[in-house]
């Protein structure tokens, strides 16, 4: 959280500096101030945001690791050489899947969700 706190502190000296120059009566220097006040208020959510932002990025990343995976497994077909499909649907995060291509995540066990990991961090 380093950024934040390097951010807060810029606000700090920005609202000692819009305080002198409003006592001084430098209207027009106040103004910009304010206006470097703004946008330090939006640098320092940005960056109060960045991990989290970061492990989204990390997530979706790994669900796209997991979906490249399961897609590339083997598909089974049945007797007429049709390729069987088994959706499953996760409870918690709405993500399908097919169960009956043989994958190293799939068929899943107990009918777990093969983004579970995913869960915790989009939660």
């Amino acid at each position: 959280m380093r950024r934040a706190e390097s951010v807060r502190l810029g606000i700090i000296y920005l609202r000692l500096a819009r305080d002198a120059f409003k006592d001084a009566g430098a209207k027009r220097t106040t103004a910009r101030v304010r206006l470097a006040l703004t946008s330090a208020g939006g640098a320092l959510r940005h960056a109060e945001l960045a991990p989290i932002r970061e492990q989204r990025l990390e997530a979706d990343a790994e669900v796209a690791r997991v979906r490249a995976i399961i897609d590339g497994g083997t598909p089974r077909y049945d007797e007429m050489d049709a390729e069987i499909v088994e959706t499953a649907t996760c409870g918690t995060c709405g993500r399908s899947w097919n169960d009956a291509r043989i994958s190293e995540l799939t068929p899943t066990p107990s009918a777990r969700c093969p983004f579970e990991y995913a869960h915790r961090a989009t939660a």
